[in-house]
């Protein structure tokens, strides 16, 4: 093997090993479970071309990602768990972070790859969206690579093989989420072309381009068109509602979920990449040199700054859409760190590496001050809100003590050495310390935090022990459709209808599973309907509970309760 060969799989394989810590962890809500239960679909019924989930719905994205999930599966006697439905996502985070190396060390020398790898791991907006059980990240390594491979295109450069691959990893994203590859590509060559003074239209109409299009389209058709002949309306679901919907406001048709002020994804973005997001000061004398001849820097910066304006224009904004930006985002500061004094910046970064460590430390401290007084800190919890309570909560469990005392070590040994560097003028060897000190802080996060919040919210045991009580008999549930429970429960769980009333119906179900706020309200619209409590989930998030109810002739009563 040569040198270059075991960098990539060493790379590869350390990028598993840490993004994939939390994999296992059981799902807590529908972002995930959706996606899982159309893999879960796929492998049971065969129904490949047009896949659906387990409620019968068409698929609001395009095969790629299940089908990959899928084949997954089959290769491990077809099983579809929560690693399984999330190793697609997982592969292609360790693939995409091992790719930003390899681009930065091209452009600008090997530090500067090792630091775009070790940057883009210890970005919270990467690192815990690594291993989740949604097309996004694909979609993510597919435009990345696809728009840095077609950079000495843009520079004028002639490879024919080269844009037969950026075409087929186009195309391949378009059967990811859908034309959207393209559209940010795009952009973010606009961008680039613009902020270089050329007319972007007129350098990208060339021979090549047309190329890359033509073998997009062609890959991306022939999955379209033989889908959209079986099921037409994948028209106006995937391309109508799930892209121009997501982008018009809904008083022009748009299907207004998600709709939130045009400053979110970028406020999304500074929160979710700090404090490495501070070497971006050294960003604008470099960008404005790099003008002059193109350089990795400016190209990268475009598709920065292009895909967080574009998804700041759409209506409905979702914290993933950052991800896309942040491959780039992590190569151009390899590249800004490891060039800085040849680009006359190294005071800039010299002040990023100083704040960047005094905040990490900070950090530390704060963690070894909670770690230290135990006694106290439980009662942080009663005195927030939401999410913030229950992370609050599982930092002071006692038997996250050892794990969290040893990691906020590591932050605060970390960030003293970065300290140490950056006072002695070695931007290098600083920012490496500032990027230890992050992935310390957030291999915390996915490894114990994320995970063990998940054990508390998921419905996975009740569901489990509901689904053995409930067998083959039919079952219905009170209101929306909830993936969560249909994934468990191994097949859809249908809405009990609104006209419902019990009584001697042929399709009266025998079970109903209801939130605990909603049983007051089910039997007052359905005085006839005599419910017995047959067992009772934990407390989940919003301090409710989910109860499995049998359908009986009697009064409303308790036969027995079960705690999961």
């Amino acid at each position: 093997m040569t040198r270059q060969a075991f960098r990539i799989v060493l790379a590869f394989i350390l990028a598993l090993l840490f993004l994939g810590q939390g994999i296992t962890a059981p799902f807590h809500n529908d972002e995930e479970a959706e996606p899982a239960g159309i893999v879960l679909e796929i492998v049971k019924s065969g129904r490949w071309l047009v896949p659906v989930d387990l409620q019968g719905q068409l698929s609001r994205k395009p095969p790629l990602f299940y089908w990959l999930a899928a084949i997954i599966a089959r290769a491990r006697g077809r099983r579809v768990d929560e690693a399984g439905a999330r190793s697609v996502s997982l592969l292609a985070a360790a693939a995409l972070a091992t790719v930003v190396m390899e681009f930065a060390r091209a452009s600008f020398g090997l530090l500067s790859g090792c630091l775009a790898y070790l940057f883009l791991l210890g970005s919270y907006g990467f690192a815990s969206r690594a291993a989740f059980a949604r097309t996004d990240m694909l979609f993510t390594f597919l435009v990345f690579t696809a728009y840095s491979l077609f950079y000495p295109l843009a520079r004028c450069e002639q490879s024919t093989w080269r844009a037969v691959l950026v075409g087929v990893l186009l195309g391949l994203g378009i059967l990811t989420k859908g034309p959207l590859a393209l559209v940010l590509c795009l952009v973010g060559l606009l961008i680039y072309f613009g902020a270089r003074g050329q007319r972007p239209l007129r350098a990208v109409n060339n021979r090549q381009s047309w190329l890359i299009l033509l073998i997009a389209a062609t890959l991306a058709g022939s999955w379209y068109i033989p889908a959209f002949l079986r099921a037409p309306a994948l028209l106006r679901i995937q391309l109508l509602e799930e892209n121009l919907g997501h982008f018009l406001p809904a008083r022009l048709g748009g299907t207004g979920e998600a709709a939130r002020p045009i400053y979110y994804i970028w406020l999304r973005f500074i929160g979710s990449t700090l404090p490495l997001n501070i070497y971006l000061i050294t960003a604008f004398p470099r960008i404005l040199q790099g003008r002059k001849w193109g350089d990795m820097i400016l190209y990268q910066s475009a598709l920065v700054v292009g895909s967080l304006t574009f998804f700041s224009l759409a209506n409905s904004k979702r914290d993933d859409y950052i991800l896309v930006a942040l491959p780039s985002f992590a190569t151009v500061l390899g590249g800004l760190v490891s060039s800085a004094s040849a680009a006359g910046s190294g005071q800039l970064i010299r002040i990023a590496n100083l704040i960047a460590s005094l905040l990490l430390l900070g950090l530390g401290i704060a963690g070894l001050g909670a770690y230290g007084e135990a006694l106290v800190f439980p009662e942080l919890p009663a005195k927030l809100h939401s999410n913030a309570a229950a992370y609050a909560a599982l930092l002071s469990a006692a038997d996250h003590y050892g794990r969290i005392g040893v990691t906020t070590l590591l932050i605060v040994g970390a960030s003293l050495v970065g300290l140490h560097f950056a006072l002695r003028h070695k931007a290098q060897s600083a920012a490496i310390s500032v990027a230890l000190a992050q992935l310390a802080a957030i291999s915390l996060w996915i490894g114990l935090l994320t995970p063990a919040l998940a054990r508390q919210r998921t419905l996975k045991v009740f569901v489990l022990g509901a689904r053995r009580i409930v067998a083959n008999h039919p079952v219905m549930i009170v209101g929306l459709p909830n993936y969560e429970v249909s994934y468990y429960f191994g097949r859809g769980i249908p809405p009990i209808p609104k006209d419902f009333q019990g009584g001697n119906r042929v399709d009266r179900p025998e079970y109903l599973l209801a939130w605990s706020d909603q049983l007051t309200q089910l039997r007052r619209f359905n005085r006839s309907l005599a419910t017995s409590v047959v067992s009772v989930s934990h407390e989940t998030s919003g301090h409710r509970r989910m109860l499995l109810l049998s359908i009986g002739s009697g009064l409303p009563g308790e036969r027995h309760a079960s705690s999961s």
